[in-house]
């Protein structure tokens, strides 16, 4: 029995029967436009610059989650 099975239910053997099966439920991944590329909303790029900020004022080369949850 394996760690996810329930009474009645293999999940080995689901797992044997779909593998080589392509879902076409899961999503595509496509680098055409805009690879690398994210885009924020303002309120968290402002929040991001803030920690930044902050950082760099403090002699940091590096942006904490502290910061990010104070900016």
């Amino acid at each position: 029995m394996g760690l996810i099975d329930v009474p009645g239910v293999k999940s080995r053997a689901i797992l044997q029967s779909h593998r080589g099966r392509r879902s076409t439920n899961c999503p595509k991944v496509s680098r055409k436009t805009g690879a690398g590329q994210v885009y924020l909303a303002p309120d968290l790029a402002r929040a991001f610059d803030a920690a930044e900020k902050a950082a760099e004022k403090a002699g940091d080369s590096f942006v904490t989650v502290e910061r990010l949850l104070l900016g």
